[in-house]
């Protein structure tokens, strides 16, 4: 297989330094995009592929995910070890070419792209905010294109000392045109304008180049980086498709018929020459198959004359078995009476393991509860280990208007512990997401440009879940979830 590659970085219109990297050293080929401010993001983005590059060079294997997952334990040694550096964290995305395939590991949101007959289609999927939102249905793909969170991630190298890798082999073919870019690029670029770039340059460096100007003239607002990689020379690149079928000609179809014409009669003879009747079928003994009616455990949670708010689906307590969090209301109201119930039960059935009843009425809004003639509203409700034991809390999230007044209430529920409630908070005008082991609370003020961002997290040395951190973000400054 031979690999054609036009590759270019640029700082574009509005940073001042350079935070995306990039590897063209065949067979490897990646980017990565560095987050942290100052010169943070350009140490983790080069030191993260400077490390993929040197255990590609020790290594005659092809086990990439395990050389990201390496590099992302670089990244956070030096993190933890070095101030300066304190936070950072980087995006990855590698392909590794193997005879006729090609060996893809991703992290964050850099992505790749694949080209083939006219089909331009995405081989990653981000691992951010307002991609999870899509995918639970909460989004439209051109809803998050706008969102406010779009620049936050749920995973990256670098966060944590372990992170999961989404690793993938891509079968190509002659005439493929792989792509690999930051989101510098298809933050700027809609896929669309980048399909048609792709089609109508046939040199990639100058594709690269293309694409990169795009960005650029439309604002250039982050780093951007392309790596264009044309495929050729495959192995087998003549074979169909996988799943078509070969054109035949008139006279193909012919003889075929008359071979298959042919074969049966002579199947039809042998038979008659042992005796057994042609295309006689021996019956096979009846099967009996019952079906165990499963209980809906929903059903089971829901206190009489409620209905469903919110569905959440996991393994809360860490028995490996899924369950249901559901929240319920009164018909006619939001949430319901002051009242909210979380309940927890098997998802494929058996005994309820939890059903929780909260008042909501209880105290002020400042004191931490919601008023009565509040309008309440669930707009949050996931499951979130925060203590890395594979067990999960409920946490339910309550928009609440008063009049003019808007706020969010995040409140924390055990599934396995007594007292249930572990946590909670009433904030201003906010957003609110999770990752595996936290809670993000980003508000901002009409007189002031940042955001505050509060984390919830567990605390061992108090053994409690609290806001264990506080900083300020620039408006459209990059932030990982280290989810």
């Amino acid at each position: 297989m031979r690999i054609r590659v036009g590759a270019v970085s640029d700082v574009g219109r509005v940073r001042t330094n350079n935070e995306d990297s990039f590897v063209v050293q065949p067979p490897l080929y990646a980017v990565a995009d560095g987050m942290g401010g100052v010169q943070a993001g350009e140490v983790a983005s080069s030191l993260a592929l400077d490390t993929v590059k040197k255990l590609r060079a020790e290594s005659n294997g092809d086990a990439l995910a395990e050389w990201v997952r390496q590099a992302n334990r670089v990244v956070y040694q030096r993190s933890q070890e070095d101030k300066a550096t304190s936070g950072m964290g980087t995006t990855l995305t590698a392909m590794l070419a193997e005879d006729d395939q090609l060996r893809l590991a991703h992290v964050g949101d850099t992505r790749a792209y694949l080209l083939r007959n006219g089909s331009f289609r995405r081989l990653t999927e981000d691992h951010s905010v307002v991609h999870r939102m899509v995918m639970e249905g909460t989004l439209t793909e051109a809803q998050a294109e706008v969102h406010p969170d779009r620049n936050i991630l749920t995973r990256a190298l670098g966060i944590k000392p372990e992170i999961p890798v989404d690793e993938t082999m891509v079968p190509v073919r002659d005439g493929d045109r792989i792509m690999l870019c930051s989101d510098g690029l298809h933050g700027m670029v809609k896929e669309p304008a980048m399909k048609s770039i792709l089609q109508s340059t046939s040199d990639p460096q100058a594709a690269a180049q293309k694409l990169v100007d795009a960005a650029n003239a439309n604002g250039g607002v982050d780093n951007v980086t392309a790596v264009v990689l044309d495929v050729d020379g495959v192995h087998g690149a003549t074979r169909p498709a996988v799943g078509a079928r070969p054109a035949r000609s008139g006279g193909g179809r012919f003889l075929s018929a008359l071979l298959a014409a042919l074969a049966a009669l002579i199947l039809a003879y042998v038979l008659h020459l042992a005796g057994i009747p042609p295309f006689s079928k021996k019956t096979a003994p009846s099967k009996v198959v019952t079906k165990t009616k499963v209980v809906d455990p929903i059903s089971r949670i829901l206190t009489a004359g409620t209905v469903p708010t919110a569905v959440r689906y996991g393994d809360v307590d860490g028995d490996s078995v899924p369950d249901v969090a559901v929240t319920s209301a009164r018909p006619g109201t939001v949430v319901g009476g002051p009242f909210l119930d979380v309940g927890l039960a098997p998802r494929g059935g058996g005994a309820l393991k939890k059903s929780l009843h909260v008042d909501l009425s209880a105290g002020s809004a400042a004191a931490g509860g919601l008023t009565t003639a509040a309008k309440k509203e669930v707009v949050l409700l996931d499951l979130v280990d925060f203590q890395d034991d594979g067990s999960k809390e409920i946490v339910v999230v309550l928009s609440s208007t008063n009049g003019t007044t808007r706020s969010v209430e995040v409140r924390i529920f055990s599934a396995t512990e007594t007292p249930n409630e572990r946590f909670t908070m009433t904030f201003g005008p906010a957003n609110v997401f999770t990752d595996s082991s936290h809670v993000y609370v980003q508000s901002s003020t009409a007189n002031a440009p940042t955001i505050t961002q509060r984390i919830i997290g567990y605390d061992p040395a108090s053994k409690t879940i609290k806001v264990t951190s506080t900083s300020t973000l620039q408006p459209g400054t990059r932030s990982s979830t280290s989810g």
